[in-house]
C-alpha cells in the first residue's frame, strides 16, 4: 500500500461479477509469493535487502517443514485409498 501510493500508482476499476473468473494479479501460493517478494527491488529499499533476505529465509524455511507434515486429509483421502 505504501508503495503504491508513494508511487502514485492508480488502484485497477472494481471487479464487477465473479473476481475468480478473471485474471489473477495476486499470488496463488506461498512460493509464488515469496518469488515476488525476493524480487522486489521498491520492497528492498523501504524495509532493507536484509529484512527481505531473513523474512524470506525464514518463510522459506516454514515452507519446507509445512511440506514434511501429511496433513489429515491426505491421511484419510490418499494414503488409505492406495
Amino acid at each position: 500500500g505504501y508503495i503504491g501510493m508513494r508511487d502514485k500508482i492508480k488502484a485497477d476499476p472494481e471487479t464487477k461479477g465473479n473476481a475468480y473468473a478473471g485474471a489473477h494479479q495476486l499470488p496463488r501460493t506461498l512460493r509464488e509469493s515469496l518469488d515476488r517478494i525476493k524480487n522486489c527491488k521498491e520492497l528492498a529499499e523501504v524495509l532493507g535487502k536484509d529484512f527481505v533476505k531473513m523474512f524470506t529465509a525464514v518463510k522459506e524455511w516454514e515452507l519446507g517443514e509445512y511440506n514434511t507434515v501429511v496433513s489429515p486429509w491426505e491421511r484419510q483421502f490418499l494414503l488409505l485409498n492406495v
